[in-house]
């Protein structure tokens, strides 16, 4: 895509955005020169190509940045004098800023800003002044990597704020059943019988009810085979199904719907045939990122881990302890307030000691946490940066 794919949308976001505006055009060439010879109809807004920047990347990546110029030409003199003047034409630079963006545009681009205002022509009857936008296109990705990539993380866990009991079924007292919603998926909750379980969740301390639009227990439980049901209600009578039942696999369970905020929630085991056995129930809200990085940043490799110890002569003794752990990293060079927002409530659930889940670029949901610091910082005004480095939490 290039700058001459989108300018047919800039113009019409223009005349949809600027109703003042009796003339919205394309240009070539020099504006200033070839004005003498131009049929005017005023106020008028040209748009004009002005060049494209490249930056690299790793992987031998490109992204291409569009800079544009709005050529706004307005009539000189009012009866409002030189001061009435400068208000006009102000106020409709202003409505030219709020007319372009990449949601009233619809275009397929990472962003689409002002980068700023000059005065390139006063004569007598009129006035130019040139707009200027940067648009930075979606570059090329690297190699198994998607710009189309979904990236989700999950922080929140209602059973924590809620009430949590047994409807059906009994704990074990040795597994019991506020291991559901410990964050310690190494220490499970287990029935004390095979017998059918359900877990009540009443958000009744909250008002009004957080938004659910999750499922997920991690690997590690015994439900493989058995039929899974979740339920919500308004009143804790009337339930309704979250999402149809299934049987469960031997793995991670995850599963989605659209937002729901409701009182109460059941999560149901059917007829196990051993006592159920589960780390750890996460009913939450999901973050899907409004920005993604261009590609992971290094380093990808899964974390060995491994204890090395040297002898007093200078041999080396390898002991592996444990399973890899899996890593991610992400770079965001820019993102709006809202995932800023987002970013600083997910550092406070991890500095209150509480892991979180992590959907990467390949969809896979890792539970985990920061390695680091964030770093969040703003860029250009209502845009910010932050390093995103997670790694996983074993059970």
């Amino acid at each position: 895509m290039g700058f001459y794919d989108i300018r047919p949308a800039i113009i019409e976001a223009l005349k949809r955005g600027v109703a003042s505006l009796r003339t919205v055009e394309a240009h070539e060439g020099q504006l200033e020169g070839e004005i003498e010879r131009m049929p005017l109809r005023l106020p008028a807004a040209y748009v004009a190509h002005h060049d494209s920047e490249y930056e690299s990347f790793d992987f031998g990546l490109m992204e291409e940045r569009v800079n544009f110029t709005i050529f706004l030409v307005t009539r000189q003199g009012n009866s409002g004098g030189p001061a009435g003047q400068e208000t006009e034409v102000n106020a409709l630079i202003g409505e030219v800023h709020a007319a372009l963006s990449v949601s009233s545009t619809g275009l397929e681009v990472q962003s689409l800003r002002p980068t700023g205002v000059s005065l390139v022509l006063k004569r007598d009857d009129l006035l130019v002044h040139a707009i200027d936008f940067k648009i930075r296109l979606d570059g090329p990705v690297a190699p198994g990597y998607s710009s189309a990539a979904v990236i989700k993380t999950a922080h929140m866990n209602i059973l924590e704020s809620s009430s949590v009991s047994l409807n059906a079924g009994s704990e074990d007292p040795a597994y019991p059943l506020y291991r559901l919603h410990d964050r310690n998926i190494a220490r499970p909750f287990r029935a004390a019988a095979a017998e059918t379980l359900e877990v009540l969740i009443d958000q009744g301390g909250i008002s009004p009810p957080k938004p659910v639009d999750s499922l997920i227990i991690p690997a590690g439980h015994n439900l493989e085979g058995v039929l899974i049901g979740l339920k919500y209600s308004d009143d804790g009578a009337a339930y309704s199904d979250a999402i149809a039942g299934w049987s469960a696999s031997s793995s991670l369970i995850h599963k989605a719907w659209e937002p729901v905020a409701r009182r109460y929630w059941k999560l149901i085991v059917n007829l196990p045939v051993s006592a159920p056995s589960i780390p750890e129930v996460f009913l939450t809200g999901s973050y899907e990122w409004e920005s993604v990085p261009l590609h992971p940043s290094p380093p990808m490799e899964d974390l060995h881990n491994i204890i090395v110890q040297s002898t007093s002569d200078g041999r080396q003794r390898l002991m592996k302890a444990g399973p890899d752990r899996r890593r991610r990293v992400y770079e965001l060079s820019r993102c709006p307030a809202s995932m800023k927002d987002e970013m600083v409530s997910l550092w406070k659930t991890w500095g209150d000691g509480k892991p979180f889940w992590l959907s990467d670029h390949e969809g896979q949901w890792i539970y985990g946490g920061l390695e680091s610091a964030l770093g969040l910082g703003q860029t250009v005004p209502g845009s910010y940066a932050f390093s995103f480095k997670f790694l996983e939490a074993l059970s």
